[in-house]
């Protein structure tokens, strides 16, 4: 099993903890149909303070990118929300092996699906 690098292996040990989900939100979620990893983010709040909310199974990798991209993401504004890329942020936390690397795809088709729902959700103004 390939490890991982110090920061992502602190997200793994220790995942982001979210606030308790609200009953309904602006969600997206993304699978490992293959090897059963799943991703739940959720964004609610202002577009001046996302409030980022987090479900997570899967194996080690996955469960420390999510970590991190929901912790990185939470309290920004919608702008920096949407600029954010999750295999950047997986780079500069020291990034992942090869056998590793379906942890931030997972992520990453997550994290686009909130953002979507959270923009469908929005007046038409802010997005």
């Amino acid at each position: 099993m390939a490890r991982l690098p110090p920061p992502l292996e602190q997200h793994f040990r220790d995942p982001w903890r979210t606030p308790a989900a609200p009953a309904s939100g602006a969600g997206g979620q993304a699978e490992n149909a293959v090897c059963g990893d799943w991703v739940h983010l959720e964004l609610h709040g202002a577009p001046q303070a996302l409030e980022v909310r987090l479900a997570v199974r899967g194996c080690s990798a996955t469960i420390a990118v999510a970590s991190l991209v929901a912790r990185s993401a939470h309290a920004s504004e919608l702008c920096a929300a949407r600029a954010l890329d999750v295999r950047a942020l997986v780079a500069a936390a020291g990034g992942l092996a090869p056998v590793q690397q379906h942890a931030a795809a997972v992520v990453e088709r997550a994290w686009a699906s909130a953002l979507a729902s959270y923009l469908a959700t929005c007046d038409p103004g802010v997005a």
